[in-house]
């Protein structure tokens, strides 16, 4: 990060996957330019992978330090997960 207050955005869709323990983690960055459209790309991983036991998600639509439009979801996950 730089002093103008500058953050990376995912040019394209990034995925990573892990298995700790057994349990399988994918993670999946895009970039969404609203609130609507990280919705919209959540539901279609909430569709993508419709067997998932959870779909923890997280977003932040505007400029760096700003807590006015952000959202998450544990999905009900248990706690120390």
């Amino acid at each position: 990060m730089n002093d103008s207050g500058s953050y990376p955005i995912p040019g394209r869709i990034h995925r990573v996957e892990d298995v700790i323990q057994r349990s399988r983690f994918i993670t999946t960055v895009a970039h969404a330019p609203d609130p609507d459209a990280a919705h919209a790309f959540l539901a279609s991983i909430r569709d993508e992978f419709s067997d998932a036991t959870h779909n923890c998600w997280a977003f932040l639509a505007g400029p760096p330090g700003s807590t006015s439009r952000i959202g998450m979801s544990d999905d009900g996950e248990p706690h120390g997960t």
